[in-house]
């Protein structure tokens, strides 16, 4: 799949998320340390491909999603925590847990901006890797 001409990140994010224990891992550090699980998800995203992420990056990539987590994802995350546990409220978790899912993709095209960006500007671009590739979660 292909996001703003830039391959893989969105395929690459579902697979990682997707494996035993990581989903987990990530709610747990958004919980306790209130971590962007897109924010660690794009890091290993770059990673993978090859490319260090520096404090700068790390810091345009914040600037550029802060407004629309602020704004967008933490108010729908709000109301889905809230509904947990009301009954009758189940659906209505449902839809507004979709809807959180998708605010959150919804700023990934901005990441793929910010990944240019630190294509031209980072002090230190590694080479495209060349360890084998992920192996699939299906086998």
């Amino acid at each position: 799949m292909t996001i703003s001409g830039e391959p893989g990140f969105w395929a690459f994010s579902l697979e990682v998320y997707s494996r035993p224990g990581v989903a987990a891992a990530c709610i747990d550090l958004q919980d306790t340390a209130e971590a962007d699980v897109n924010m660690i998800l794009f890091s290993l995203w770059a990673a993978h491909r090859g490319r260090l992420l520096i404090g700068a990056d790390m810091a345009a990539l914040e600037a550029a999603i802060a407004p629309w987590r602020a704004d967008i994802v933490r108010p729908l995350r709000a109301v889905r925590r809230k509904l947990k546990g009301v009954s009758g409220a189940e659906n209505l978790r449902e839809i507004v847990k979709q809807a959180e899912l998708e605010a959150g993709g919804s700023s990934r095209p901005g990441w793929i901006c910010c990944f240019r960006r630190a294509h031209r500007t980072c002090s230190l671009i590694w080479p495209k890797p060349t360890w084998p590739p992920m192996p699939s979660s299906s086998g």
